[in-house]
């Protein structure tokens, strides 16, 4: 995972620049290949509050893995887009679960934050 593509939203290139995570990359690879940084995926999961067909948030037809949606979200808004998700109707949706994907990426930020930070 190479922490140093541009978002596909916003084309930022770069790492935290304060706080407990300073020099972390704040970009995450999604299950489609494409990488976007914390705020872009913070906006996109907060518009799928105000428009269920954004639910679930998703790119190229994959859902955003459910571990940076819980990381995007404040807990009662997410509480709010799980409900949204359970309620929505899979029947017609041609979206593809994150489950295999989630394991895998955790995995690879761990060590990259793990390689990081020695």
């Amino acid at each position: 995972m190479s922490c140093r593509q541009a978002c596909a939203s916003c084309f930022n290139v770069g790492y935290a620049v304060g706080g407990l995570n300073y020099g972390l990359p704040i970009h995450r690879v999604m299950p489609c290949g494409h990488v976007f940084c914390k705020p872009c995926i913070t906006q996109r999961c907060a518009l799928a509050l105000t428009n269920r067909a954004l639910v679930p948030a998703h790119c190229c037809g994959m859902e955003f893995p459910t571990e940076y949606v819980m990381e995007a979200l404040e807990h009662t808004s997410y509480n709010t887009y799980s409900r949204l998700l359970s309620e929505r109707q899979w029947i017609n949706s041609t979206l593809r679960s994150d489950v295999e994907y989630a394991a895998t990426v955790k995995k690879e930020w761990v060590d990259a934050v793990f390689n990081f930070r020695n």
